[in-house]
């Protein structure tokens, strides 16, 4: 295996894990690539949540005898930041943090692999090199969660008719769910928004229990409600918390298959993303909640960072523009992009006030190729795969030139 096992002390910033998404990824890729073991030999680290910082000394945890072939070029340093999405500019200075390591312990860059599920990585990297004058170390991003989530729903069968029996069983009239598990200010702002209109009596809304603000005004002001009055924000928050599932909010449970029950018992979902602020075009990412849906044979539309639904269409999927308008996806403004989606959710939701609940169910899976063509796509992560022998061959290559 080209993995080097246990290549690194025990730390607070890196975890030496026996594989992730990305190593699976690599080995398949390596096979199909006919290469030699020592073409691509490499130490792994998988990102940690812990407090990174410019200066933060990550090598001095690579055991000597790897960092002493890291610094002669025999080996390749994985940086596995596959399971996030972070802006390596902005938000955490991963990238300063990577080039300090190398001027420290005199590694060429050329030598550092960094992995991340933030689309915006290569655009990142190469505008980072031109702004400090720098040899760009490797950068790969991917759409780690749809492999995460088909190997954890790959009991859900291919067969759409099982799923739509589902629905027939389990569908009781509510038309989409609202879900979000982990308090985040835009999420809350969201979901405070969606509660204030007529249909949310038609769907499943999930909310933990927000803290009474310190300063309610500021809060208003930073998402542009001032025009709902502070006793009206204060009587949703003691609507708190709404269930729809587990009410044990502490615990994430992003990877936990009862979801499938909340998806039969809906049309539609809105998305509610980890992140909605893009930090200057800098981060795009897509977690297991835009990747669930699609396992279940259902259309959505994601409140996340603008662009995360047209980026489907890129990544190969299709769009679900057959189901909703979408042009509220390029706009900027995170409050007037979720305004926009409740118009677009609002239209949907009338016509379906039109239908019973057999024309209801029917469209939901009025585009049966459309959904199982997005099921296969995530089923064979073609745009991974595809991509990943591409960047491994262009490694190799360059190291055979250089």
């Amino acid at each position: 295996m080209p993995k080097i096992i246990d290549s690194l002390h025990e730390n607070p910033y890196l975890r030496n894990t026996a594989h992730t998404c990305l190593t699976l990824l690599v080995d398949e890729t390596l096979k199909k690539l006919s290469l030699a073991e020592s073409d691509l030999k490499y130490i792994h680290g998988l990102i940690a949540y812990a407090g990174y910082s410019k200066d933060t000394d990550i090598f001095c945890f690579i055991k000597n005898i790897y960092l002493e072939e890291l610094k002669e070029g025999k080996i390749f340093f994985i940086f596995d930041a596959s399971t996030e999405g972070y802006s390596p500019t902005i938000q955490i200075p991963l990238f300063d943090m990577l080039y300090w390591n190398c001027a420290k312990y005199k590694v060429d860059p050329k030598q550092i692999i960094y992995v991340s599920a933030n689309l915006k990585d290569e655009i990142n990297i190469n505008t980072y090199c031109q702004l400090n004058n720098c040899t760009p170390f490797n950068v790969f991003s991917f759409p780690s969660f749809e492999m995460t989530i088909y190997t954890v729903d790959q009991y859900v069968r291919d067969q759409i008719h099982v799923i739509i029996d589902c629905v027939k069983e389990n569908y009781k009239g509510k038309y989409f769910s609202s879900l979000s598990r982990r308090n985040r200010p835009y999420r809350t702002m969201a979901t405070f928004l969606l509660c204030q209109d007529p249909i949310k009596e038609h769907a499943l809304i999930s909310h933990d229990r927000v803290s009474t603000q310190r300063d309610l005004t500021a809060w208003k002001q930073r998402h542009r409600l001032d025009e709902h009055q502070d006793k009206q924000i204060k009587k949703w928050i003691r609507t708190l918390p709404l269930i729809v599932d587990r009410d044990d909010f502490e615990i994430n449970w992003a990877l936990d298959l009862t979801f499938e029950k909340i998806h039969s018992k809906t049309i539609f979902q809105i998305v509610n993303e980890t992140e909605m602020e893009d930090y200057g075009n800098t981060a795009l990412f897509l977690s297991e909640k835009t990747f669930r849906p699609i396992s279940q044979f259902q259309p959505f539309v994601i409140y996340g960072q603008p662009g995360s639904n047209f980026i489907l269409k890129e990544l190969g999927y299709k769009l679900y523009d057959e189901w909703f308008d979408l042009s509220f996806d390029l706009e900027k403004d995170h409050v007037l992009r979720y305004k926009k989606l409740l118009i677009s959710v609002k239209e949907a939701c009338k016509q379906l006030d039109s239908m019973n609940a057999k024309q209801q169910i029917a469209w939901r899976f009025k585009n049966k190729e459309l959904l199982m063509h997005n099921y296969a796509t995530m089923r064979k992560q073609k745009y991974s795969r595809d991509k990943l022998v591409k960047f491994i061959g262009k490694i190799i290559n360059d190291r055979s030139s250089g």
